[in-house]
């Protein structure tokens, strides 16, 4: 029935929008870790 393949869709939507989430949280600690790493680069440049 169509209720079925709306319910069915919607469940396989769900699952990418939290596939995405995931990825996104995921690249979001690898900016963070790579910022961190680039700060402490920066800074080590600057020291006498």
């Amino acid at each position: 029935t169509a209720f079925e393949y709306e319910k069915k869709a919607n469940v396989e939507h769900m699952e990418q929008k939290q596939a995405l989430e995931k990825n996104l949280v995921s690249m979001a600690r690898e900016v963070e870790k790579l910022r961190v790493e680039h700060s402490a680069l920066d800074k080590r440049s600057w020291a006498p």
